[in-house]
């Protein structure tokens, strides 16, 4: 057995002597762990007797009683000790062998008569010319007994397994597995398999619990290690998730799984090349799994290995047709290659397979934003919101859309609600001090972006947007400080050099402004506010010719710039 069964012996105090035997001849399935058994002898003093008594036979699996003429004349052993574990047999809960110590009238008695007795055909031990043979012949009747109630509990453990497998309820499935705990508790897979059931509910440290149990008792069963790993990387601990799955492909090397959500774990800590040797080697075992390619895809996305993940995504696609994620995390690929049109494909199938997916509608939106088409976006926006009210990122988004839309104080509303489901949320400070900005309030402008760079010291657009403030407060010192920053952070950002440009020309450093004029042209050769802004620059500097020609670009490129319009004609009117 995985735990020994309790035995306890009932006997008159006149037989003492047979109990000491009967206690020599138990003592090796005892030495074994089969056994543990218990008689009135290992009463403590202090305790109460009678309570001590009636305790440990509720607790007995096996129920030996020594029958004699003394044992059939006991008043408490009729009143009490026979009564309560009649009681326990008849529930099911105990098993009831008699052992004849000496000739008595036992099979007289009503209910004893009934079982089936040791020593072997119910020959009293002092009828057996060696002692010794029949106290062997009890042990051998007990022990074939013992090792007939270890299968049938082996068997009724692996059935209530099997049924909890099978079972749908998460709290009918722990109550099976815990059943299967109280009969065989050396047994690890229901402790593992009640612990899978906690994880999805979301009980990760009582599941945890039990993942450790099963690994105390076998430290070589891969399974837990995995799910315990899981447990882990749910709550966040990912290097201790990363060690449990180390030791469950040591164990398993073919262990899928534990690979993919390895992987997983590498992610979420940005060891995307590390991780993609996870699923490279999850994909080796299994091909066709479709978890492992998405995963993959993702990992190669975090790499801006945008059309690779395109790839592995339709590979999970094809696998799994209703794969909603795969989807929309293939449009997540495209619309970072600029395929914004596929994207909302993609998208859009997502929300067909899945019309509660609100991070689909946000991400949706996200691109009808890029596409300058606001008010479609205004409602895939609105749509996420409806399905996550406490969602931060569409709210942020739709503030986007009202403000290119002109629309400042709905965009400032949206913004102030995205700040509120997510205090420490940047880019909604950003959006709104941009916006407060556009809208003249310039101080309180300084205030949001101030607090969105605290939040992110990395946040190019965000001392860009800085920097515009402060130009319009005449503070072109510090304004151009800001540029100097977006810039370092981002050396590409075209609008910050631009910006630059403009507070130099605002501060009279016209040279100094040309020069962020070209590098804003190079990076954007369309940007025909960067052409205007260098025509003046140049026009400042006596460089006419030139600065018409800059202000032609610009109309060029944008026919209604008004400003580049009216500088051409004040330099042609002079």
């Amino acid at each position: 057995m995985s735990t020994p069964l309790k035995i306890f012996i009932i006997y008159a105090r006149e037989d003492k002597a047979y109990k000491d035997d009967l206690l020599k001849s138990l003592k090796m399935l005892q030495n074994q762990g089969l056994i543990e058994p218990w008689h009135d002898s290992d009463i403590k003093p202090g305790d109460e007797w009678d309570k001590e008594i009636r305790s440990r036979l509720q607790a007995a699996d096996i129920i030996l009683p020594i029958l004699s003429f003394d044992f059939i004349n006991s008043d408490y052993i009729n009143r009490v000790e026979i009564v309560e574990a009649f009681k326990r047999y008849d529930c099911g809960e105990a098993l009831i062998v008699p052992v004849i110590a000496d000739s008595c009238p036992w099979t007289d008695h009503p209910r004893l008569k009934d079982f089936q007795a040791l020593p072997a055909e119910g020959k009293a031990i002092n009828q057996w010319q060696d002692r010794k043979e029949a106290m062997t012949s009890i042990y051998d009747g007990l022990k074939g007994l013992i090792q007939e109630r270890e299968a049938q509990n082996k068997a009724a453990v692996q059935e209530i397994i099997e049924k909890g497998l099978k079972e749908s309820d998460p709290q009918k499935q722990i109550k099976l597995y815990s059943r299967a705990i109280e009969l065989d508790p050396g047994n690890a897979v229901p402790y593992n398999n009640r612990g899978s059931v906690k994880g999805t509910l979301g009980l990760h440290e009582a599941a945890i619990g039990d993942f450790e149990k099963a690994i105390s008792i076998n430290p070589k069963y891969a399974s837990p290690y995995q799910n315990r790993g899981m447990a882990k990387l749910k709550s966040g601990q990912y290097t201790d998730a990363i060690e449990d799955f180390d030791y469950a492909v040591r164990l398993n090397p073919e262990f899928t799984e534990a690979y993919i959500n390895r992987g997983v774990a590498k992610n979420n800590l940005g060891q995307n090349r590390e991780a993609l040797k996870d699923f490279n080697q999850a994909l080796l075992i299994d091909p066709d799994n479709a978890l492992a390619l998405l995963n993959r895809g993702y990992a190669k996305f975090c790499l801006n290995q945008f059309e690779e993940a395109v790839i592995d995504y339709g590979q999970a696609i094809r696998l799994d047709p209703g794969y909603s994620l795969a989807y929309h995390n293939r449009g997540l690929a495209k619309d970072n290659s600029g395929k914004y049109q596929e994207a909302l494909d993609d998208y859009g199938k997502a929300i067909k397979l899945n019309p509660k997916y609100a991070q689909a509608y946000s991400n949706r939106g996200h691109v009808k934003n890029k596409m300058a088409q606001f008010q479609d976006a205004i409602k895939d926006f609105t749509q996420a919101i409806k399905i996550h009210p406490q969602y931060a990122d569409p709210y942020n988004n739709r503030g986007f859309a009202y403000r290119s839309l002109g629309k400042y104080a709905e965009a400032i509303r949206d913004f102030d609600r995205a700040i509120k489901f997510n205090p420490d949320y940047a880019k909604a400070y950003c959006n709104r001090g941009i916006t407060k900005g556009m809208s003249g309030q310039y101080e309180e402008a300084l205030a949001d972006l101030d607090r969105a760079i605290a939040l992110d010291p990395e946040y190019a657009d965000a001392y860009n947007s800085r920097g515009i403030a402060k130009g319009f407060l005449r503070q072109f010192h510090e304004a151009i400080q800001d540029f100097d920053q977006a810039i370092r952070l981002n050396p590409e950002h075209d609008s910050a050099y631009y910006n630059r440009g403009v507070a130099k020309n605002d501060s009279g450093q016209f040279e100094a402004a040309i020069k962020d004029f070209n590098q804003a042209i190079r990076l954007r050769p369309e940007f025909a506010d960067a052409h205007n802004s260098r025509g003046w620059a140049k026009e400042k500097l006596g460089r006419k010719d030139e600065a018409g020609k800059d202000y032609a670009l610009a109309l060029s490129i944008n026919p209604g710039h008004k400003q580049a319009q009216i500088n051409l004609n004040n330099l042609a009117s002079e």
